[in-house]
């Protein structure tokens, strides 16, 4: 697009601007010719922004000699005002659809950046472990600097969980260990009162067994005296009957004869004879 010299003159109160309505709308049009097809051609990026820069020097232009006029002729400053103001409103909405295709340039160049650092950024994510989901459009629309302070917010949270988690796992060894160390004191005390009672029935039992063969050898010591003394009586009774009959006494005579036992003898006494009174 040529750059046209801006001319001002005033004919009977009409502010006449160089470029004009006409060229101004022959620029609008020849800007509107531009169309992008691909938003990574560097081509089209840059007729875009020549096309934009172009129109944008034509309203300063108009601008600047509007601040001329002003400057010059107080006068006219509202009409200058005004006649400005319609001029770009030929302009400004071609102006905005180029910085709406520029943003939408600007946009897509950073998707294909972070297009291109998705696999990094998840492959940071899964190193998490935290089995969080985060789809890949969410991903997509977050910078370097948030996608940063979301990863160390998830890896902090992660890191408490797992603290947690290992305190609960070590609590829970711990308390198995202290019922295992329980339940083998109880198993301990539990054989050694076993064996306590075992060493008291075998001490028992010892005890009953020397005391059953005492009473036997008591018993036997006992039938043996028994019998000894048995065959004293015995001997001594039969010697006493022997000392009876050597005496003269006998079954049939024994109410004429009179014993007196002493303690260590028998007096043998002899009715001799019987008077009536």
């Amino acid at each position: 697009m040529e750059n046209e010299i801006v001319e001002f003159n005033i004919e009977a109160g009409t502010i006449v601007f160089e470029p004009n309505v006409v060229n101004l709308k022959k620029a609008v049009e020849l800007s509107k010719t531009i169309i992008v097809t691909d938003l990574r051609d560097r081509t089209q990026l840059e007729a875009v922004k020549r096309s934009r820069i172009d129109l944008r020097a034509m309203e300063i232009k108009i601008e600047d000699k509007g601040k001329e006029l002003r400057a010059n002729a107080v006068t006219y400053s509202k009409k200058v005002i005004s006649e400005v103001a319609e001029l770009k409103k030929i302009t400004e909405p071609e102006i905005e659809r180029l910085k709406d295709i520029e943003e939408e340039i600007k946009y897509t160049a950073i998707m294909d950046l972070r297009k291109a650092d998705l696999p990094r950024r998840l492959e940071i994510l899964a190193k998490i472990g935290d089995d969080i989901e985060k789809s890949d459009d969410e991903l997509l629309t977050i910078d370097n600097e948030e996608f940063i302070a979301y990863v160390n917010e998830r890896t902090a949270n992660k890191n408490e969980k797992d603290r947690i988690e290992n305190e609960r796992i070590a609590n829970e060894a711990q308390e198995k260990i202290d019922k295992e160390r329980i339940a083998l004191d109880d198993q301990r005390r539990e054989i050694e009162k076993e064996e306590e009672s075992k060493k008291q029935k075998e001490e028992y039992a010892k005890q009953a067994k020397e005391f059953a063969d005492n009473l036997k050898i008591q018993e036997e010591k006992d039938k043996i005296m028994k019998e000894k003394e048995e065959k004293r009586k015995l001997s001594r009774k039969t010697a006493f009957i022997k000392f009876l009959s050597d005496n003269g006494q006998t079954e049939e005579n024994k109410d004429q004869f009179f014993q007196k036992v002493e303690s260590d003898r028998v007096i043998l006494y002899k009715k001799v004879a019987e008077f009536n009174l």
